[in-house]
Parts: structure tokens; sequence; C-alpha cells
């Protein structure tokens, strides 16, 4: 029965569409170009090993671009012509021909053809020593560029006639390194004895506006006892795809008043007539945002589901992205939940850290080509939920990144009595439209006197007015959804500097925080030559934002006095204002040392086997079933 498997592995076509080679135990696969170009990776801890599949019989392309596009981009072309695979290391020009670089830093491993696709494997170093031209690939969000043309080059080499002629192009955000997901080869999709339930909305009429949150009330079946959730799927209405900018699921209270609470389709989140029972909505069960996929728990932790003790009631909540303000889009996305009576070892929980969301204490002025911004969860807020669910330490192993368009880069960092501990998380080329989770294999591990801060880094060039922090895309936030084990009863630990701290600096000595044409503002009583003002109004229209005023507004937040939001279910610190810790020893990252591969082998001969598609099919077709008849008469 091997021999059966491994034949199949090494079958170039069995369906006449596309060609299946041995893809190597490779961890991870991505589609590109609709399914035309499928691309493999794994990597250790100096390079990467990349499998390229392309439906076409002429030239490959796939590069790492530092925005998406070809100018600056690391290129890496290959083909098959006349027997031979050839690859090159080339880089990107705005909108040029991409010339072959002066220092081949691609080692070619082997290629095929059959059946109208070509495969092309190659390694190159993570660290490349060529500063000039090739870039480093990190655990970063990476920018993959790709493209393909229908014939081979017509000389030795790529030309650039060769790109326009009838040539495919795109681009696409992966994690290719670093804290990445689990191998999608290690992961049985449908586990034995395992159960699914979907959660989503039923045809939901989407509004003509910009931004819209939605909250749909679900009640779910009994379930007698208790199970564990071991996996979370986005389901997304097709072509809705860029719509739903991000979903949470949360666990409602069990103590259902009124049944009336449990409306068709839901209603518009944070309005003043969402039903009673919303608000005790408090417990975190997965989140997804534009670009995740499937989330698997690690093999010994799941989210606790069914039983006495846990709730039947659930909230979804979507945000919507309608930009182009239309009328006739029809939603029913949502969540399923993989779940399973064979329970794991621990139960999981799930925590959001960084900023508080509000305007009128966390902003980022206009122009900037850098802000950071900060959010705290101090180690009395630890310390509190610890005792309260009587659990000794947590441990993080995995966490979703999250902040609006202007966002660039965001980091979790960890102190420890003053010395920062390795970073848990981290993106310093973040994409809007590429939020997937992060895995952490070190599984950092949180005491009671531990302190976790989300730092945010910001662009907001060509803003004339402060980006406010909110729920619109237009408005900003700054979270890291944390997925951690063992349980404790706490969803959210976040942080704004103090309001009055924030307005001394422009100068306003007294206020009140209202509501102002539906939004959180203050309103300004001194000093008197600003009286009847609002706050935003100051800072807009009286403030001069230039370089060294955004750099000393950054200097003076940093240390500003925060106020601390820290919750679970059931758990509830009072108010409290805190301090930024010092830091005696910042966290340095080890010094990354470049590698050079040997260059010999950009030119082998390619492995026949595939020539005639129909003749080599029809012969597999038959071997395949002679072998499958003599093993079953074997047996």
């Amino acid at each position: 029965m091997k021999l059966i498997v491994f034949l199949s592995l090494c079958v170039m076509s069995v369906n006449g569409h596309q060609a299946t080679f041995s893809t190597e135990d490779f961890s991870q696969r991505a589609s590109l170009a609709n399914g035309y170009l499928k691309l493999y990776w794994k990597a250790n801890k100096d390079t990467i090993t990349m499998e390229v599949h392309g439906k076409t019989t002429g030239w490959i392309g796939i590069g790492f671009s530092p925005h998406g596009g070809m100018n600056g981009a690391d290129i890496i072309v290959g083909w098959i012509k006349n027997g031979t695979t050839y690859i090159t290391d080339r880089y990107g020009i705005e909108n040029g021909f991409p010339p072959r670089d002066s220092q081949q830093d691609v080692k070619l491993i082997m290629g095929k053809e059959c059946d109208g696709w070509t495969m092309i494997r190659f390694k190159r170093s993570l660290e490349s020593c060529d500063q000039q031209h090739d870039r480093s690939i990190t655990a970063d969000t990476q920018r993959v560029i790709w493209a393909f043309g229908e014939t081979d080059p017509i000389d030795e080499d790529l030309s650039p006639p060769d790109i326009h002629r009838k040539t495919t192009m795109g681009s696409l955000s992966l994690i290719l390194v670093g804290d990445i997901s689990p191998s999608r080869n290690n992961i049985v999709e449908h586990e034995p004895g395992t159960k699914t339930i979907l959660l989503t909305n039923n045809k939901l009429k989407i509004p003509a506006v910009d931004t819209y949150y939605h909250c749909h009330l679900i009640e779910i079946p009994v379930i007698t006892q208790k199970h564990h959730i071991i996996k979370a799927r986005p389901i997304i209405t097709k072509g809705n795809e860029m719509l739903v900018h991000h979903m949470i699921l949360y666990q409602c209270g069990n103590d259902l008043k009124n049944r009336k609470d449990l409306n068709e389709n839901g209603t518009m989140c944070y309005s003043p007539d969402m039903p009673a029972h919303y608000s005790t909505c408090g417990t975190l069960v997965s989140a997804f945002a534009i670009g995740g996929t499937d989330f698997h728990f690690p093999p010994e932790v799941g989210h606790s589901f069914g039983g006495k003790k846990n709730s039947r009631y659930f909230q979804l909540q979507i945000h919507y992205d309608n930009h182009m303000l239309k009328n006739d889009i029809i939603d029913s996305s949502g969540v399923e939940l993989t779940y399973t009576a064979e329970l794991r070892k621990y139960d999981a929980g799930l925590i959001v850290l960084g900023n508080t969301i509000d305007g009128f204490e966390h902003f980022i002025p206009p122009n900037a080509q850098q802000f950071k911004t900060v959010g705290h969860c101090q180690s009395r807020c630890w310390k509190g939920a610890m005792e309260f669910s009587k659990t000794p330490s947590i441990k993080i192993f995995s966490t979703l990144l999250h902040t609006h368009i202007t966002g660039r880069s965001v980091t979790v960092r960890h102190y420890r009595n003053g010395t920062e501990q390795s970073i848990i998380s981290q993106d310093k080329a973040y994409d809007y439209n590429y939020q997937e989770m992060r895995f952490h294999k070190s599984m950092p591990e949180i005491f009671p006197t531990d302190h976790v801060t989300v730092e945010c880094s910001y662009n907001t060039t060509g803003n004339k007015n402060i980006v406010l922090g909110g729920l619109g895309s237009q408005q900003e936030m700054c979270a890291a959804f944390a997925f951690y084990y063992p349980k404790i009863d706490l969803s959210q630990c976040t942080s704004n500097p103090v309001a009055k701290e924030i307005y001394s600096f422009f100068n306003i000595s007294k206020f009140s925080i209202a509501g102002i044409n539906g939004l959180y503002d203050v309103q300004v009583t001194e000093p008197e030559k600003y009286t009847g003002m609002t706050g935003m109004h100051v800072i807009n229209k009286l403030m001069t934002w230039n370089d060294q005023t955004i750099g000393e507004f950054w200097r003076r937040e940093v240390k500003m006095t925060h106020s601390q939001i820290c919750a679970g279910q059931h758990y509830r610190s009072e108010s409290f204002t805190f301090e930024p810790p010092e830091v005696s020893s910042p966290y340095i990252e080890p010094e990354k040392l470049c590698t050079n591969l040997t260059t010999e082998r950009t030119i082998v001969k390619s492995k026949i086997g595939c020539s005639s598609s129909r003749t080599t099919s029809m012969h597999v077709r038959f071997l395949f079933a002679w072998l499958l008849l003599t093993t079953l008469l074997l047996h």
C-alpha cells in the first residue's frame, strides 16, 4: 500500500487539468492567480526553500517587494527550455524590466514540466549578503509579487519583450517565516468524532454607510456535556471578502431575561436601543480580520464549550466596510466552530490588549511620517485576574495584531522587574488587508508581576486633521488579540493616557467630556481664549503640526499617566491609574548574520517524464490500476 501512496505523489497528471508534483512535505502553501500559480515553502533558521507551480510552459517569477510593486523588489525568475531549467536573481525598477543582479544569490534545486504546468524548486538565504538588491525575508508580513508568461524567453536570458507578451501578474501578502501558522500538512481538518456549528448572519442587508458594526445574539442547541472548540473558521459570503473587515465572537451570560433579545438578525452595535442581554457578552471566543484564515488550537488546548458551566448564548459582531455606500449588499457571514468531546488538557482564553478605543484620549497627529502610541496592561490587572481565577501564570500561544489604514507596525512587548523580555509578537510591515494570526512556539509566560504593552506606529502623511481613535476604518485602533492558556477571567486589558495630561500639552487647563456631533470630545472651559471651543477644534485648527511639534507631543505622551480598563466576564477591577514602567534593561534583538549560497546551480537538466500529457496520463492510470489490483490480490 505504501508503494501506491508514493506513486500518487509522483504522478504528473491524473485529471488532465493540473500537474501533481511531489511537494516534499512543504509545511506551508498559498494559492495565487486564482489557482493558476501555487507556492509551497519551508524554512530553517538560515534559508528558505520554495517551490512554484505555474499553469504555463513559459517563465515564472516570484518576488519580495517593500510595498507590493516592482520598484525595489527582490525577484527570482525561472523557466524550462529544451529540457534545461534556468533560474535568475533579479531586482525590480519602477514600471520597468527587472535587470539581472550582478550577484546571483539563489540556488536552483530542480525543475519539471508536465501537462502544461511548470514546477521550479529553489533555495535562498533569509538574510542575503547582497544589501543592494536583495531583501531580507523576516517574520514581518511579506508583499509577495508574482508573474508568469506563456512562452519561454526568446534568447538565452529573459529580455524586455518576454515580459510584455501575454504576462499575468499580481501581488499577495503572506507571512513566510517566524510566527507562522502550524504546518498545514500536520493538521487533520476533520478529526474523528468532531462536530461543527455555524454562527452566522442570515441574509442581512447592509446599510449604505461607510462603517457599520452589526451585533447578532445567537442561541445554540443544548449540549449537555463539556466539549472543546478546536478550530474556528471564518465564513465569508462570496463577493463580500473586502466588505467584512473583522469579526469577533463573544460568549454571553446564560440567564436570558427576554427571549425577544433573540431577534432574527441582530441589531446595530453600540446603539442606545441594544437589547439588555448584549451587555452580558464579556468573554472573547474568536477573532478574525480581513485576510485571516482558519484558526486551529494547539493539540493540548481548546476553548470550553457546552455543559452546565458554559452559556448557550453568543454574540457575533461584524465590522462592515462599505466605502462605495452600496445599498444592495446581502451578507450571511459568520464563524464555523469545530468542537469535540475529547477534552484537551487546557481551556483557552482570549484577551484584547492595547489602547482603549476612544477619540479624545487616543489620536494621531496629522502629516506624521511616523508616530507611535502605546497601550498598557499593568501588573495590577494581571495579578487581580490571576488571583480571582486561582491561576499562577498564563502562556500566550497566538496573537492577532490589529490597526486600521494608517497603521504601519505593531509590537507586543513584555516586561518583568524593569527588564524587557523577548518580544511576544511583532510585525514591522503591517498590512491592513492581511491580518493573519501569528503562532508563538516559545509560548511566552505571563506572571502576576509582569507588564505587557502594545506599541503601534502610524503614518498620517497627507492628513490635514488628527486621526481619532475609534471604530471606523478612517479612525484608528491599536490592539493585539492574544490567545492563551489556562483561561483566566480577563477579556480586556487596555489603557490610554489620562485626558488631563493630554490636553495640558495644548494649554487646555479645564474641560468637560461630552458627546458632540455623535463623537466623544472635550468642551473647553479654560483658558478663556478657548472657552466654548471643542478640544478637537483647538488641536486641529489652532495647533501648528510639524516634525518638531509631533516629536514633542510623542516625547511627552510616552511618559503620561495611564488609565487602565481591566475586565472579564465576572472579574472587574476598580478603575486605576499608573505610571509607565521604568525599563532598566531594554530588549536587544539578536544580530542577524548574512549568508551566501553557492550559486553554481542556476542551470540544471530538467527531469523528463511528462512530455506527452495524454500518453503519460494514460500510462500512469494503467500502472496505478495494475498496482492496486496486485496489492488487493496479495491481501
